[in-house]
């Protein structure tokens, strides 16, 4: 089995939302693990990388054997050759053992939300129609700002071919 690293730099604040609000302040939040660090989850990932890998076929990729995406994505029932982890926070094993820390030390003070907080932007959008902004469409979504780095091991197996490893190389571009 090969084990890739992928390396994801936000160039813009980032809602990966979970289809849920705080019921406070956001009425869209991005993903959070259980130490309130902001993660992406493998199934968008996955997703984005097959929607990549589609495009490239269609726009007449060097090589366009369509049993690529299919035998690295899988299909139906039928599993691919590609295992996608959770994209996490950089550095997240040692700030989890940190935050282990000091959640109990400082329990009071410390917990999953004030780590939350510390990645989290607020953005505000609204409906527009005719130049005007709707009556009682003010959103407010709970962003991971830009800059922030993201790290996921990718699990190819080891009977994918070359081509497949250079395909997914360049979707993950």
């Amino acid at each position: 089995m090969k084990i890739l690293q992928l390396t994801i730099e936000l160039k813009s604040d980032m809602c990966c939302g979970t289809g849920t609000g705080d019921g406070v302040q956001f009425d869209t939040v991005s993903a959070y693990n259980d130490y309130g660090l902001p993660y992406i989850p493998a199934k968008r990932l996955k997703g984005l990388l097959r929607e990549q890998a589609e495009f490239l076929i269609s726009c007449g990729y060097e090589n366009k054997n369509l049993n690529l995406v299919e035998e690295l994505f899988g299909k139906g029932e039928r599993a691919g050759t590609l295992i996608i982890n959770n994209a996490e926070i950089k550095g997240a094993s040692t700030l989890k053992e940190d935050l282990d820390k000091l959640f109990k030390s400082q329990s009071a003070l410390y917990n999953p939300s004030t780590v939350a907080e510390i990645y989290t932007v607020a953005r505000h959008a609204t409906a527009m129609k005719n130049g005007v902004a709707k009556p009682n469409s003010l959103r407010t979504i709970g962003a991971v700002p830009n800059g922030t780095e993201f790290e996921a091991e990718l699990y190819l197996a080891d009977d994918s071919c070359e081509e497949g490893l250079k395909f997914l190389r360049n979707c993950a571009k």
